[in-house]
């Protein structure tokens, strides 16, 4: 080969490299974007019908409690069937649901 095509061959490789490394940055950013968690929270909610944590609702309702109590801490006289108010959520944004869909 001539230095002359050498040249050319390696004046075209630098430029489809330089093409390549732009393309490469762009999917860098559409990946980012996919992982957003702005991104990931839009669809929970709107798509999968979840509820952001801002908007997580508590509900209270009234459980059975164990002889020794929920911290474990010596509530051994109180009767077995002793009920004490407990905290439950509904579904949030990221977090696993098994339904029946």
């Amino acid at each position: 080969m001539y230095p002359v095509q050498l040249g050319y061959q390696v004046a075209q490789l630098e430029k489809e490299t330089i093409a390549l490394e732009k393309e490469n940055l762009r999917m860098a950013k559409e990946i980012a974007a996919y992982k957003s968690l702005e991104r990931v929270e839009k669809i929970a909610v709107s798509d999968l019908r979840m509820l952001s944590p801002s908007n997580m609702i508590p509900e209270v309702t009234r459980g059975q409690m164990s002889p020794r109590g929920k911290t474990g801490r010596g509530l051994a006289n109180q009767p077995s069937n002793a009920s004490t108010p407990h905290e439950t959520s509904i579904p949030v944004a990221g977090a696993a649901v098994a339904n029946g869909d």
